[in-house]
């Protein structure tokens, strides 16, 4: 009885928020489009100029038009609110 609670209690502060922020994850990479600010998981920036099946085209630096394709399932994050213009040339290495 004893262990069965402490499979339990682990199940709650292990197990289930990690199904949830992996549900979370997935859901945000099916709903990639168009203009997202996105962080790949080897920690480039960049903004999405296509979406296929599997893969999505990546524009890395505006000023060279630096367009690197990746799979879907690299992307780690999508950024929230992308960064204006402005912000765009403040940057010290002119990154998106």
């Amino acid at each position: 009885m004893m262990f069965a609670i402490i499979f339990f209690i682990f199940w709650l502060i292990i197990w289930r928020p990690e199904s949830r922020k992996r549900r979370d994850r997935e859901q945000k990479i099916r709903s990639l489009k168009k203009g997202d600010q996105v962080v790949t998981t080897g920690g480039i920036f960049g903004k999405i100029m296509r979406v296929e099946e599997g893969d999505i085209l990546l524009q890395i630096d505006k000023n060279k038009d630096v367009r690197v394709r990746f799979a879907r399932n690299s992307i780690f994050d999508v950024i929230a609110s992308g960064p204006d213009e402005k912000a765009d040339d403040a940057r010290p290495d002119g990154s998106a």
